[in-house]
């Protein structure tokens, strides 16, 4: 659709289609798999692929009015394709052997899309050079699409074992070199790595406990990815752990232990650092990680459990889908603990007016921290309760990457000097646009303080920038201009009214250069006082015969 330049979406809603998209079809593959795996008939495997990938799509697609945070879904339903068919009716070994193949099929795959792509390439290259044809820019982007979505799938596909229950048989050296090659990356790499760090891990627990010191910061970072590197391995050599060599058998015994004191010493550190400073999405998935290595080291504990792979994969994705979502979740976990510490250490959050600008330089760094990592989960919406009236409107109708840098400027917390009072409006209600005498409309176009992102596709739409009181115009290889306080002289006062309760405001604006431009303005900040640091969100009405360019170009981009 991007190449043929059909946009159904605006551009955050463009993502969360391609996000939803993975996410339907790694749920469809695992439902496939799951239902060949019982002996479902294809079509009965059709109709719950299709369920599911409808449900996770519209999960990751509508996430954030349902309350789902979308990354860790995604992550989880694509990490259970392998697990779906070894659920209940298989062993280890036949999910070890599923593993391996499917890791085969993807190095394959990524071989092939990369001689796919080279050899069509240079084909093209050579008829350009050869023949003096002109290969459109088209082509090639074709060739991209082609290549990652039917020739590395397909490859990839194509080495997983038509028996899904197959048990890989690990003969000698001599007659599986394979096998053989895999084993000594776990005798002499792997599981020696694994036991260093082990060994490293547990001598600075000693020195901490001998010197009394707190934990470095980035030691959570360094046991978990200890704890998942070990997980790996452990996966990984399950075959070779009683036929293996030295370093291999002795990861094999001892692989449990190696784990139990960097787990206590993770947790002393995110209980220090989350008593001091809230939780944080990377705290929070340390957390995670923390609480699904050591249940799967308590499972050891149990002989039915004991030693199953399937259950060491299984956890970890089980828990990173339960993340995504509900008062459990990551979103919610932290904006409660962050708005709790916001609203306890500045009172003043919810008025309009002065809030925090007479704050030390060392609380405002505290309180923008606080706020990037409420946003950084996506949770800026359960703030949006505790604000004032003016702010909440100021924010309503922005993209989620916006509303941060709005919100922080209106609260006073932008970085350099302190930020004037602005003044906001929002205007979401739905009502039929006058367009009489434009013959080209866009949607979802914003101006902001930024400058133009390098060179513009011909069939982009018209970029904005604000620029010294001035909103800038690039459209087409056109730049034109207008007075930015134009947009926003005249905006109603809507006070606290609900921004769908309120029309878009219509700007008739007359450029620089004579050029006439209806503006339907959704959104605006900006400082009353000055006229100035106007940020807007709107539609746009124009004529393209007064942009000359434009008739030789062609339009794109338009709706």
């Amino acid at each position: 659709m991007a190449i043929e330049d059909f946009h159904p979406f605006d551009d955050a809603a463009w993502l969360r289609a391609q996000s939803a998209l993975v996410g339907a079809g790694a749920v469809a593959a695992a439902a496939a798999l799951f239902g060949e795996s019982r002996g479902w008939s294809s079509g009965l495997r059709f109709a719950m692929s299709l369920a599911a990938a409808i449900i996770a799509g519209c999960a990751v697609f509508f996430g954030r009015q349902l309350g789902v945070f979308a990354p860790p879904l995604i992550a989880a339903l694509c990490l259970a394709v392998p697990l779906a068919p070894h659920l209940f009716t298989s062993n280890s070994l036949r999910f070890w052997t599923f593993l391996h193949w499917g890791a085969f099929g993807a190095a394959l795959a990524f071989v092939s899309v990369l001689l796919f792509v080279l050899g069509v390439t240079a084909i093209l290259e050579m008829v350009r050079y050869l023949f003096d044809v002109g290969i459109p820019q088209r082509a090639y982007e074709h060739l991209y699409v082609v290549a990652c979505a039917f020739v590395g799938p397909l490859f990839a596909l194509g080495r997983i074992p038509r028996d899904l229950f197959e048990e890989a048989v690990i003969a000698a050296p001599a007659e599986d070199r394979l096998s053989s090659g895999l084993g000594t990356l776990q005798d002499w790499i792997a599981a020696p790595l694994a036991l260093a760090v082990a060994l490293v891990l547990h001598a600075y627990a000693a020195k901490i406990v001998l010197t009394g010191e707190l934990p470095k910061n980035q030691i959570g970072w360094i046991v978990g990815s200890f704890a998942l590197f070990a997980l790996t391995v452990r996966v990984a050599a399950h075959p070779f752990l009683t036929r293996g060599g030295v370093a291999t058998r002795l990861f094999g015994r001892i692989w449990t232990a190696t784990l139990v004191l960097p787990l206590l010493l993770l947790a002393y550190g995110l209980w220090l650092r989350i008593s001091d400073q809230g939780v944080t999405g990377e705290r929070y998935y340390l957390g995670l990680a923390a609480v699904s290595a050591g249940a799967i080291v308590l499972a050891q504990v149990f002989p039915r459990l004991r030693g199953d792979i399937r259950l060491m994969a299984a956890v970890p994705v089980l828990l990173l889908a339960l993340s995504a979502f509900g008062p459990w979740g990551v979103a919610q976990t932290v904006a409660r603990s962050q708005i709790d510490r916001l609203l306890r250490d500045y009172p003043s959050l919810g008025r309009d007016g002065d809030k925090v600008d007479a704050l030390t330089e060392e609380r405002r760094e505290a309180a923008r921290t606080r706020l990037q990592a409420i946003a950084a989960v996506g949770a800026l919406p359960a703030l949006m309760p505790h604000l004032g009236d003016e702010d909440r409107n100021a924010v309503a109708g922005l993209e989620e990457d916006r509303q941060l840098t709005v919100l922080l400027d209106r609260l006073g917390l932008g970085y350099g000097t302190p930020s004037p009072q602005y003044r906001s409006f929002a205007g979401q209600k739905p009502v039929a646009l006058d367009v009489t005498g434009y013959d080209t409309f866009f949607t979802n176009l914003g101006a902001y303080a930024s400058e133009f992102s390098g060179t513009v596709a011909t069939d982009a739409p018209p970029q904005f920038v604000t620029q010294n009181g001035e909103i800038t115009l690039r459209w087409q290889g056109v730049t034109d201009r207008f007075d930015a306080a134009a947009a926003v002289r005249s905006l109603p006062d809507v006070g606290g009214a609900s921004p769908e309760a309120v029309a878009p405001f219509v700007a008739d604006i007359r450029t620089r250069d004579g050029r006439s431009l209806r503006l339907f303005v959704r959104s605006a900040s900006f400082d009353p006082a000055t006229l100035g640091g106007v940020s807007l969100s709107f539609d746009l009405a124009l004529r393209r015969a007064e942009w000359p360019a434009s008739a030789s170009l062609g339009g794109g981009g338009q709706r």
